[in-house]
């Protein structure tokens, strides 16, 4: 991973963490950006993990990715992936491609 995805990511965290406090249980990059094969316009993954992935959770998450893309110099599209332990789970007993994917290649923020 780039070291500005990595800044990038780290901000969006600690703004997670502004927003959420002790709801936030973790933040892993993931896809084209954590594998450092990207290109310009490639958006930034990012699986977050929640004690409870509800709609208004997800909604605000989606909002504040956006905001921070605004914000930024070169704009990177932050896409979510919000998802709460027992849908992980679930996807993992079901062998999913995208969990089994993110597990393996993912970079812990």
């Amino acid at each position: 991973m780039r070291e500005s995805d990595r800044q990038l990511g780290l901000r969006f965290k600690e703004r997670l963490q502004e927003l959420l406090g002790p709801r936030l249980l973790r933040v892993r990059a993931f896809g084209s950006r954590a594998r450092d094969l990207c290109r310009v316009d490639s958006d930034f993954d990012l699986l977050v993990v929640v004690d409870s992935a509800d709609y208004e959770t997800r909604r605000s998450i989606a909002h504040l990715g956006a905001d921070l893309m605004l914000e930024t110099d070169e704009p990177v599209a932050l896409s979510p992936l919000v998802m709460d332990p027992p849908r992980i789970e679930r996807l993992r007993q079901l062998e999913r491609k995208l969990i089994l994917d993110i597990d393996r290649e993912g970079v812990e923020l």
